[in-house]
């Protein structure tokens, strides 16, 4: 559970600069504004610091297609029918709500919504920059979480096969700071 309750949820929103509200059916909103380009922390280089990539529901259904298209045999079966499957449900629910009340949704400033060709641009740009990792046992990734997008692809096999440890830190070693420019390569994720 997220929250304990709607005021824990409020005081949660307001430390993080979000707002809640309620709908009649009690479901929660939590909205903010964010710019896209952002100066890292560290270099102070611009860096484009959004999650449209993963909050948007249209982009789900464009996901599994990508990885259907990287799967061979029949494995790829199973993400052409979650594309499928999500294109359909986002669809016909379109019909009854707006694109707003569908649980996950960027916006532009102003409120508007993004057009169908805009999202379908970025994702291009996102795929076209992204590389696949086949990890080993005991491998270890490290990310600047500021400057790489990072994710996984759908994994089939058990779960019990698989083990995924995170940890989070925003002490980056001193000599980073003196460094207009961090480099390094990363093992999964988008430049």
């Amino acid at each position: 559970k997220m929250f304990k309750d709607k005021e824990d949820a409020r005081e949660k929103c307001a430390e993080e600069n979000f707002n809640c509200t309620w709908d009649s059916f009690n479901r929660l909103t939590i909205r903010n504004a964010q710019p896209f380009i952002r100066a890292h922390p560290v270099t102070g280089e611009p860096i484009w610091y959004n999650h449209i990539n993963v909050l948007h529901g249209q982009m789900m259904p464009k996901d599994y297609a990508r990885t259907a298209s990287l799967w061979s045999g029949l494995a790829k079966l199973w993400p052409m029918a979650l594309s499928f499957y999500y294109r359909l449900l986002f669809s016909f629910f379109g019909l009854f709500f707006p694109e707003t009340a569908m649980g996950s949704t960027v916006l532009k400033e102003n409120g508007e919504a993004f057009t169908t060709e805009e999202l379908t641009a970025m994702k291009a740009a996102i795929h076209q920059h992204t590389f696949n990792h086949a990890y080993k046992r005991s491998d270890i990734v490290m990310v600047d979480n500021h400057r790489i997008g990072h994710g996984r692809e759908i994994y089939l096999g058990p779960k019990t096969s698989r083990m995924i440890y995170t940890a989070w830190s925003d002490h980056y070693p001193p000599a980073w700071k003196e460094v207009g420019e961090v480099s390094g390569e990363c093992s999964s994720g988008v430049n």
